[in-house]
């Protein structure tokens, strides 16, 4: 199954099906089942199980800003780009991480 509708934004689930051409292994025993399939593991659902992490990658970003910007007031422009420059790039990392966490799952 996949997603289908506008990119980011998906608006249902497309089903497709295969034909087997070659002889396969034995069907053993069913693992999971819709009854037994976690709610954040069913087409289109999110985990919501980390936004506390969101919330941490968010207060590490601001803080970083507001570092920065004391920075370049006091030591100036050059040193502080140096400095902050990675620092920033980190901290955005982290938040785009979470934050894709929160999209669909069939994206």
């Amino acid at each position: 199954m996949t997603a289908r509708g506008a990119p980011f934004a998906p608006s249902g689930i497309a089903y497709i099906d295969a034909r087997l051409v070659d002889k396969g292994q034995p069907a053993g025993a069913r693992q999971t089942t819709p009854i037994t399939l976690a709610a954040s593991n069913q087409p289109l659902a999110t985990d919501t199980s980390t936004v506390w992490a969101l919330v941490f990658a968010l207060q590490f970003l601001v803080v970083a800003e507001v570092a920065a910007v004391w920075a370049f007031r006091t030591v100036g422009p050059q040193k502080t780009w140096i400095v902050f420059a990675p620092v920033l790039i980190l901290a955005c990392i982290f938040v785009c991480d979470q934050l894709v966490r929160l999209l669909p799952n069939l994206l």
